[in-house]
């Protein structure tokens, strides 16, 4: 994640929330430097597409999530 830009095309009602979303996961990936699943999973949501596993995308979304949460907390 070079960016925190929300694509134009996307359909999104709060752009500026996805976007400190997008900053969050930044932050926690340049400052998790002793694991690299979260960075891991962070490529993985990116290359999601509708054939993606709904399994595997939900598991991603959640670890992606808790992370940030623990970071925030």
């Amino acid at each position: 994640m070079k960016t925190s830009d929300v694509p134009k095309d996307l359909n999104i009602t709060e752009p500026s929330f996805v976007k400190y979303c997008l900053e969050l996961a930044d932050f926690v990936a340049a400052t998790d430097d002793d694991d690299n699943e979260f960075k891991n999973k962070i490529e993985f949501l990116s290359q999601c597409n509708d054939n993606t596993d709904q399994k595997e995308l939900e598991y991603a979304a959640d670890f992606v999530q808790h992370r940030c949460l623990t970071t925030l907390n």
